[in-house]
């Protein structure tokens, strides 16, 4: 295996909506493997390398990838990560601080929670937040892994964002409707 991002017989591509281009998800069929990352025996590889890699990855995706160095505290946000929450380059300082600004109030305790619990127990990361966008919020899902020493300390992190705007108002709508109908049926019973 090579480092950084591994979907070998995890995934399948399937058409989607997003600028036509494939997107993966994972098979439900492949065989599971631990969510946490060890660092690989081979070589390390340059910071040009990785940088390359990490920016053909994050062309390639519908998603915004982010990848952050826990003991340098520098995070990568790819160019789709910064359009996602209409922040351009300038004005966007590579740090996590940088993100924490972007989230709404309600939604930062939560982050910062699930982050200290993937990285000290190895939970999954998977967090629906609302994000900074054009004047109000969207809501997205953040979601990643880590990569870890030989005696499971967290070395970096990184993962993906992904738009989940429309889906969430759709769901919130459901919920809404469903309380109304309950609410309207309750009031017909009440009359007869």
């Amino acid at each position: 295996d090579t480092p950084g991002w591994r979907i070998a017989c995890e995934v399948e591509s399937l058409p989607s909506a997003c600028h036509g281009e494939a997107h993966l998800i994972r098979n439900p069929e492949a065989p599971s493997r631990p969510r946490t990352r060890r660092s690989s025996t081979r070589p390390s590889r340059s910071p040009i390398a990785e940088a390359r890699d990490f920016e053909f990855a994050a062309r390639a995706a519908c998603d915004g990838f982010w990848d952050w160095n826990l003991a340098t505290g520098a995070v990568r946000f790819s160019a789709r990560f910064r359009e996602r929450i209409d922040s351009p380059a300038a004005g966007f300082v590579a740090r996590f601080g940088s993100l924490l600004t972007q989230v709404h109030e309600q939604d930062q305790e939560p982050l910062l929670r699930e982050l200290r619990r993937h990285l000290e127990q190895a939970t999954p990361l998977d967090i629906e937040l609302r994000l900074r966008r054009g004047g109000g919020y969207c809501w997205f899902r953040l979601h990643g892994d880590s990569e870890r020493d030989p005696a499971g300390r967290p070395l970096r992190i990184g993962g993906a964002l992904t738009n989940i705007d429309a889906d969430r108002r759709r769901r919130d709508d459901l919920v809404y409707n469903d309380a109304l109908n309950s609410l309207t049926l309750d009031a017909i019973e009440t009359a007869i």
